[in-house]
């Protein structure tokens, strides 16, 4: 393991006040959105909890790389089923997932998820939530019948524990889960059941997501309640700005616009989808392409169709360079070929629904 300066994660804390003072420093940064603070302070602590949190800012800071090697360091050197192995696990899978590098975060967190359960360690809820995590990874390969049948089991040892972080944890990508399968009104009560949970755990940041998961759920399920959609999805904007809640935040002002667009208020969506685009994401993000698309189909229904294009110009710039197998990534490239044929484009609509193809996993023909 690759330790920051001079320090080894077992070194005692030269003194242990001033210690214990960076590393409440270093958590309130962290907490408050202030990620680069945050890793000074930890880089100058020694020992595990600092290292651990030296992984969470990096992970926050986008140095997604750094924090996957990190966290498995973490995981390797924490004791099999503890609790602490299968929270680094979480971060180590949920990084690697972040680095495009879905199969690899598949098999740790395969690994990692086979410590537990008779007769092997007891369940927990790190090890609850680490099966979620491996369950979004699936989701990611497009393996959703597998994911559904892991959130099942996971959903019968979430309510046998009792913790409402870990059964909301399960219910919220059941939610997803089901939405993808094309089950609305399962969907939607899974959200509400997740919010629910939520609402009895001290998870901010979680309950904020839920908030806004919830709100697209019940768009999806009844469109005709669009404004109660749109009423929750406008609060869990407002608190994941409060949080600093990057990613989330961009994905759930995107889905604020994409409600009222499909509601018909296309104007109303435009400054939604600007405020998105200004906040600070990675160039490469799926959910960026996403905000791209969105904007094009806004601006095609405002009668703007050199903006629209332009929209989706700068969407399929950002989805080109990626080539891994993810069902995100084929539902943007199918979004974009069908913005491609509003456009009169056809070409350039049957390359995107080729590279849809090709992220679904699917090669080409055997015989040319």
């Amino acid at each position: 393991m690759e330790i920051h300066g001079n320090r080894c994660p077992d070194d005692p804390p030269e003194d242990p006040v001033e210690s214990e003072r960076l590393l409440a420093f270093a958590e309130l940064a962290l907490n408050n959105g202030s990620p680069a603070e945050a890793l000074e302070s930890f880089r100058q602590v020694g020992g595990v909890r600092a290292r651990s949190g030296e992984a969470r800012a990096l992970e926050a800071l986008g140095q997604d790389a750094q924090a996957a090697d990190l966290h498995r360091a973490l995981w390797d050197g924490a004791a099999p089923g503890s609790v602490e192995r299968a929270e680094h696990a979480v971060g180590a899978v949920r990084c690697l997932g972040l680095c495009d590098e879905t199969t690899a975060s598949v098999r740790l967190a395969e690994t990692a998820l086979a410590e537990f359960g008779p007769p092997r360690h007891a369940w927990h809820g790190a090890a609850v939530r680490l099966g979620v995590t491996l369950a979004g990874e699936l989701t990611d390969l497009g393996e959703l019948h597998r994911a559904r049948r892991l959130l099942t089991m996971l959903g019968t040892v979430a309510d046998r524990l009792g913790e409402p972080a870990a059964r909301g944890a399960v219910r919220w990508n059941a939610s997803l889960t089901a939405h993808l399968l094309g089950h609305p009104e399962e969907a939607h009560r899974l959200s509400a059941q997740a919010l629910a949970l939520f609402g009895e755990a001290d998870l901010p940041r979680h309950l904020a997501v839920v908030r806004g998961i919830h709100g697209r759920m019940l768009a999806r399920a009844h469109p005709e309640r669009w404004r109660d959609a749109l009423d929750l999805l406008l609060r869990a904007v407002a608190e994941l700005t409060e949080l600093g809640q990057g990613a989330w935040l961009v994905d759930t002002e995107t889905e604020v616009a994409e409600i009222l667009v499909r509601a018909g208020h296309p104007e109303r969506a435009v400054p939604h989808l600007r405020a998105a685009l200004a906040r600070p994401q990675r160039s490469e993000s799926l959910v960026l392409a996403d905000t791209h698309l969105v904007f094009a189909e806004a601006l095609a229904a405002l009668g703007d169709t050199a903006g629209c294009a332009a929209e989706v110009e700068a969407a399929a710039a950002i989805l080109s360079p990626h080539s891994q197998r993810h069902s995100q990534l084929a539902r943007e490239w199918h979004r974009t070929a069908a913005l491609y044929r509003r456009l009169g484009s056809p070409g350039e609509a049957m390359r995107a629904y080729r590279r849809a193809l090709l992220a679904t996993g699917h090669i080409g023909p055997v015989w040319t």
